[in-house]
C-alpha cells in the first residue's frame, strides 16, 4: 500500500513537470514559417497531422516565457525548449524570427538576441528560398532549397533537451564534433539544465547517466549487434521498435522508431536523474511510464544533494541530515533537491583540536560515498582521529574506522528488513546539538535513568544466573522474561529494548540517539547498530573481575532473532 502511495506521488510530480500553465494561443494557418515572418504572443504553428505545437509556453506558476515544442492533445507535454537558459518576460513583445540567410533568432522585448541557431560554419544561401517547418515526428528544421533540393541547414533534433522521440537520435556526431545528449529540466518550473546527464561513452558504444558530468551511476552496458546488454528490455518494448545502432563517418547514435502511430512514446531524462519511457493514447490521455533506470531514486547519485539523506520508504525522499537545512528551499519545494544542504551552525574546529564539535548518531543506514580507512583500535580512537582533523565530517567504526571529509553523498536511510544497515557519526557543532537536545531534556533523564538501571540489571541478572546453574544465553534470556512475563513475552522486543537501553547510556550525551529514533527503535520502524561499551559498565564489569564481551552479546543475540544459535559468554578478567 506504501510503494502503490508512493508510486502515485512519484506518476503526480512527472505530471506535474508535464502539464504546464498554457494561455489560450492563436494556431497560424500552417506548420511553416517562411523568411521575414515572425512568431510571437500566443501564436502557435501546429503540424500536419495536429500532433505537435510550437509557440510560446510558460511552465507552472513561472513568470518566465520560453519557446518551446508540445504535444498538443496530451497533456500538452513539452519535448523540445529553445531558450533554456534565457527566459523571456513578455511574449507579446518578444517574437521568433527566421531572416534571409536562414537564422532562426528569438529576440526579447529589447530587441536583443537571447536565442538563436546560428553558427558561424553555415553557408550563407542569398539567393535561395527557406522556410521552417515543424514535423509531426516533433521535429522543426530550417530547410533551403539552394541546390535544386532541399537541403536540412538547422534542425531540433540535433538539439535534443531533456526529451528523445520516434526518429530522433542519441550519440556522437562527427560532423560537428558535439554529443546529443539528453539533460532533465532544472526543475519543475525551471527548463534550465539540470545536472544530470545522459550520453555516449568517450571511444564506446555504452550510454551512461552522469552527474555533474563525470561521476557515472547507470549505464546501458555495450551495444552486441541486437541489444545493449544492460537493458535489452528496450529491445523487447511492446511499443518500441528498431532499436538501431550506427556508427559511420558521419557520427555514432542510436535510434529507435514507435511501433504504432496512434501511441505515442518519449523517452526522458527527468529531474529526479531517471530516464523514464512513456507512452501516450486515446485510451491513455494522462500517460502512463511504462520503463524507468535507476529503479529507485535513491539510486542516483546526489539524488538528494550534498549532507542529506534518502529514504526510499518516505513520500518526501529527501531530508537534511541533522544540523543542516535546505541550501535552495525554493528548488527543494520543487522536487529539486540536487543543491543539497548546509549547516545551519558552522563547525567550531580550531587549532587542530576539534574545537566545540561533537557527533550525532545517524543510524541504519548505507554509507555515503569515499570513505577513507584510518587505524584505530576502537571506537573512541576513530572518534577522536576525526575530531582533530578539520575536515573530517563523520566516521563510523565498522571493522575499522572509516572517516569522510568534505561534503557527503548519497547517504541512504534502510529499513529494518535490509538488515545491513551500519552506524554513521556525523560531526555538528556542539551548540547546535545541545540546542536540539534541549526541548527533551526531563525525557532524556528518564530515558537515561531507565536505560542504566535496565543494563545493570541485565548484567546482575547474567552473572547470577550463570554462576548458579552454568546455562548459556538462552537460559539467561528465558530469565529475564520469566521474571517480567512469565515467558509471555517478545523476544524480538526484548533485543530492541536493549540495544536501545544502551545506546540511551553512552558516556557522550551527543553520542545518544533523539527521541524519535528511541521511539521508532522500540517500534520497530528502524534498527540501531551496535553500541560501543559505556566505560561505566567497563569499570562496573571489571569490579566483579568479569568481563562481559558485550558486542559479541548484540551480534549473537541479533543472529538468535533469525533462527541461528547464539550465547552470551562470560569469561574471566
Amino acid at each position: 500500500m506504501g510503494m502503490s502511495r508512493r508510486n502515485s506521488f512519484i506518476s503526480q510530480s512527472v505530471l506535474l513537470l508535464l502539464c504546464f500553465t498554457f494561455k489560450a494561443y492563436t494556431s497560424m494557418a500552417s506548420n511553416t514559417i517562411s523568411p521575414g515572418q515572425s512568431l510571437s504572443g500566443n501564436q502557435t504553428i501546429t503540424s500536419p497531422g495536429g500532433i505537435f505545437e510550437l509557440g510560446f509556453f510558460t511552465p507552472g506558476n513561472s513568470q518566465n516565457h520560453y519557446i518551446g515544442i508540445w504535444y498538443k492533445n496530451l497533456q500538452k507535454a513539452v519535448v523540445w525548449v529553445a531558450n533554456r537558459n534565457q527566459p523571456v518576460s513578455d511574449p507579446s513583445s518578444s517574437a521568433l524570427h527566421l531572416f534571409q540567410n536562414g537564422n532562426l533568432t528569438l529576440l526579447n522585448q529589447s530587441k536583443s538576441s537571447v536565442w538563436s541557431t546560428h553558427d558561424h560554419s553555415l553557408p550563407v544561401f542569398s539567393n535561395s528560398t527557406k522556410a521552417m517547418l515543424l514535423n509531426d515526428n516533433g521535429n522543426y528544421f530550417v530547410i533551403t532549397d539552394a541546390f535544386n533540393s532541399s537541403v536540412i541547414i538547422w534542425q531540433s533534433f540535433d538539439h535534443p533537451t531533456d526529451t528523445w522521440l520516434p526518429g530522433g537520435k542519441l550519440g556522437y556526431s562527427k560532423v560537428t564534433n558535439e554529443k546529443l545528449t539528453l539533460t532533465p529540466w532544472r526543475s519543475l518550473e525551471d527548463p534550465a539544465p539540470g545536472i544530470f546527464s545522459l550520453e555516449i561513452q568517450q571511444n564506446g558504444t555504452s550510454f551512461l547517466l552522469l552527474y555533474n558530468g563525470s561521476i557515472m551511476y547507470w549505464t546501458t552496458g555495450p551495444w552486441t549487434g541486437k541489444i545493449f546488454t544492460n537493458v535489452p528490455e528496450i529491445q523487447l518494448n511492446h511499443y518500441v521498435t528498431n532499436v538501431t545502432y550506427v556508427s559511420n563517418e558521419m557520427g555514432s547514435y542510436v535510434s529507435y522508431a514507435a511501433v504504432y502511430p496512434n501511441v505515442f512514446i518519449r523517452y526522458v531524462l527527468d529531474i529526479s536523474g531517471q530516464f523514464k519511457a512513456y507512452k501516450w493514447g486515446k485510451d491513455f490521455p494522462e500517460g502512463n511510464s511504462i520503463w524507468l533506470r535507476p529503479s529507485e531514486h535513491c539510486e542516483v547519485y546526489g539524488f538528494c544533494g550534498a549532507s542529506s539523506i534518502c529514504n526510499q520508504q518516505q513520500v518526501h525522499l529527501c531530508d537534511c541530515l541533522e544540523g543542516f537545512q535546505p541550501k535552495s528551499p525554493k528548488y527543494w519545494e520543487l522536487a529539486d533537491h540536487t543543491d543539497g544542504c548546509v549547516r545551519k551552525v558552522h563547525l567550531q574546529c580550531s587549532a587542530g583540536k576539534g574545537g566545540n564539535d561533537t557527533f550525532v548518531v545517524v543510524p541504519d543506514v548505507r554509507f555515503p560515498e569515499n570513505s577513507k580507512t584510518l587505524a584505530a583500535e576502537n571506537i573512541n580512537e576513530c572518534r577522536s582521529a576525526c575530531l582533530r582533523n578539520c575536515s573530517c565530517t563523520a566516521f563510523a567504526y565498522d571493522n575499522g574506522c572509516l572517516v569522510w571529509t568534505g561534503d557527503l553523498f548519497n547517504v541512504q536511510q534502510l529499513t529494518l528488513d535490509a538488515k545491513v544497515g551500519k552506524v554513521l557519526h556525523l560531526r555538528i557543532a556542539a551548540s547546535e546539538a545541545i540546542g536540539v537536545k534541549k526541548e527533551s531534556k526531563t525525557l532524556w533523564i528518564v530515558i537515561g535513568v531507565l536505560g542504566g538501571l535496565f543494563a545493570v540489571l541485565l548484567i546482575i541478572a547474567v552473572i547470577a544466573k550463570n554462576e548458579c546453574s552454568g546455562e548459556g544465553f538462552e537460559a539467561v534470556e528465558g530469565s529475564l522474561v520469566m521474571f517480567r512475563l512469565e515467558g509471555n513475552a517478545d523476544k524480538e522486543e526484548l533485543m530492541r529494548a536493549c540495544k536501545a537501553a544502551c545506546w540511551c547510556i553512552q558516556d557522550d550525551e551527543k553520542d545518544r540517539p533523539s527521541m524519535g529514533q528511541v521511539v521508532q527503535l522500540l517500534e520497530g520502524v528502524i534498527e540501531l547498530g551496535i553500541p560501543p561499551i559505556p566505560q561505566f559498565l567497563d569499570r562496573f564489569s571489571k569490579s566483579l573481575d568479569e568481563a562481559i564481551d558485550y558486542n559479541d552479546y548484540i551480534s549473537s543475540a541479533s543472529d538468535s532473532r533469525h533462527g541461528y544459535s547464539s550465547n552470551i559468554t562470560i569469561s574471566g578478567a
